[in-house]
């Protein structure tokens, strides 16, 4: 009896050994992903694999032993993909700035739909990051209204490179906006070619002022205008052409010789260099007529003078 009691006695040692064994075994499987894995995974794809990795295993497992420090390793593997893809759609934005310094709104559109991701990896990144893309976009539709507001107040042909300026400034703000670059480049041609025309007509009506005018408003839009440094030159040679012939019909001996030596220190072109050469016969002709006119009357001194 006593020896049965014996045998019954092992055998309940050897079942709770095993029972112990088994649970030992299921409360403390060993962990699949640890912080080496964090520190293993050095590109960006493979930190988002891992993340999705750690995501489907707390899925198919919440109650997991290891649940606790799958969830813990998540979140800051979530919080540095955030972090520091927050920072790069910032760097985008910025170096995307206008002179303005402000985002284009096309900018601020792609920088909204590539900011989805940080959603899921860290909340409060990417709420952060949202309410700085939006306080940008503020800033931009607040100077695009300013803009189409003074568009409005640009009318006539003396707003005419302003309209044009404004309408860039427009066309900056909005981006790869096929509307309103269409907008700008009709504009801008429409109003180039228009000035162009005015000053080529004032030139060949000797109207060298209006000339000038329209050819230095045509360099204020189009710096890159083939010639127009030159042709800003004929137009204030023209100007200076004149004040010397009416100079010298006012017989304003002294203003013209000024005006002459003035004239004379210009580069020309062959056109303005005869030009200049006829201003310079009518010069020695005055010269000589007033010349004449003094000996035969005997005013010598203010000859030699």
């Amino acid at each position: 009896m006593q020896h049965a009691s014996t045998v019954d006695i092992m055998k309940n040692i050897i079942i709770l050994a095993i029972l112990s064994l088994f649970l030992f075994s299921c409360g403390s499987a060993p962990p699949k992903y640890t912080r080496a894995n964090l520190g293993a995974a050095n590109t960006q794809t493979e930190q988002i694999a891992l993340y999705n990795s750690l995501k489907a295993e707390l899925a198919a497992n919440p109650k997991s032993s290891n649940a606790a420090s799958y969830q813990q390793l998540m979140g800051e593997l979530g919080r540095k993909l955030g972090s520091e893809e927050a920072e790069k759609i910032l760097q985008t934005v910025h170096a995307a700035q206008v002179s303005s310094g402000l985002a284009p709104l096309n900018v601020l559109n792609e920088a909204e739909t590539n900011a989805e991701p940080i959603r899921i990896w860290s909340g409060s990144t990417y709420t952060a990051l949202i309410g700085d893309l939006r306080q940008s976009r503020v800033a931009t539709e607040g100077a695009l209204s300013e803009e189409q507001t003074l568009l409005g107040s640009l009318s006539g042909d003396a707003n005419m490179v302003r309209r044009v300026q404004t309408l860039g400034r427009i066309s900056d703000l909005y981006g790869d906006n096929a509307q309103a670059e269409q907008v700008y480049d009709t504009t801008f041609n429409d109003a180039r070619d228009s000035l162009s025309t005015s000053a080529e007509l004032a030139m060949q009506s000797s109207d060298f002022e209006m000339a000038l005018y329209s050819y230095q408003s045509l360099k204020n839009l189009d710096p890159a205008f083939p010639g127009i440094d030159q042709r800003i030159v004929s137009a204030q040679s023209g100007i200076e052409s004149s004040d010397f012939r009416q100079l010298l019909l006012e017989g304003n001996i002294e203003g013209a010789y000024a005006s002459f030596l003035q004239l004379s220190s210009r580069p020309m072109s062959p056109a303005e260099k005869a030009e200049f050469l006829g201003s310079a016969s009518n010069l020695a002709e005055y010269f000589s007529s007033s010349a004449g006119s003094m000996v035969r009357t005997g005013r010598y001194r203010r000859l030699m003078c």
